[in-house]
């Protein structure tokens, strides 16, 4: 039997449809840009048919694409790992104990997420230069974990406030004291939490541009600072800055499909 909710249902599917095809419609024409040919890829009107390479790839993997690779990777772990490392205590604190002098404290911690990164970059980058570390991956590690520290705090918390203060007062009444129960009791029963936090952190450090642009040099620059190389004073490579772009995508791609379910339960409730 037909309902009335019926036409609204129809509608939900129009709107998801178009909203599927709005998120898909970038990373396909990436795609079908890395394996065209120069001129399949300049055309106008846009070729939907035509005869794919692999002339892109070869040029990326033959050139100096591994070395950028390893910084960004080594980076994001590093910064991940450090954010979670500060972020966790921070979020069991602000989960516990809900004064109003820490609450006003959350809204401070997550008040740099408002500021434009390279709004503060002109201190910071002469700041580095003067110790001369800008040859060295520390600048860039440092400032990704002071620049994702208030995301992890806020998804962290969501989950600790998931778990019952029952399970602190047992360990307290087992003779534990707070410090030991947050890594006895607290920290294990949160590590959907912890691997939704990092899988986001990590994402964004692997993704970020500007910190790594003005802090990196030569010898240590990541992958989004090597893809930017590709836009030349004569014009942009487009077939190398997809393919480029593709393979980028790839650790991102396997990431998400592992973590989805710690992911969307960190969205729906780590976020709320």
């Amino acid at each position: 039997m037909r309902t009335g909710r019926d036409p609204w249902n129809f509608v939900y599917f129009l709107f998801l449809a178009a909203m599927l095809v709005f998120c898909v419609l970038p990373i396909y024409w990436i795609y079908s840009i890395s394996v065209k040919y120069p001129v399949d890829a300049l055309s106008m009107p846009p070729k939907l048919i035509f005869t794919p390479t692999l002339d892109n790839f070869r040029t990326i993997l033959e050139s100096d694409f591994f070395g950028p690779f390893m910084n960004s990777l080594k980076t994001s772990l590093l910064a991940t790992f450090g954010t979670l490392l500060l972020g966790a205590p921070a979020a069991y604190a602000f989960s516990r104990w809900e004064g109003r002098p820490l609450k006003n404290t959350q809204l401070w911690v997550l008040s740099p997420q408002m500021i434009p990164p390279i709004v503060v970059m002109v201190p910071f980058f002469l700041f580095w230069t003067t110790l001369d570390l800008t040859s060295t991956h520390v600048p860039l590690v440092v400032m990704l974990i002071l620049a994702n520290l208030p995301l992890c705090v806020w998804i962290v918390k969501g989950f600790f406030d998931d778990i019952p203060n029952d399970f602190d007062e047992s360990g307290m009444l087992d003779g534990l004291n707070r410090v030991t129960v947050f890594f006895r009791i607290a920290l294990p029963l949160n590590l959907t939490g912890l691997v939704a936090a990092g899988g986001f952190i990590f994402i964004q450090c692997w993704n970020e541009f500007t910190f790594s642009f003005l802090l990196t040099e030569e010898g240590n620059k990541t992958l989004p600072v090597q893809i930017a190389q590709f836009i030349t004073p004569t014009g942009t490579l487009w077939g190398q800055i997809t393919a480029a772009s593709v393979l980028a995508m790839l650790p991102q791609i396997l990431l998400l499909i592992f973590l989805q379910k710690y992911l969307v339960r960190g969205f729906s409730m780590g976020l709320k």
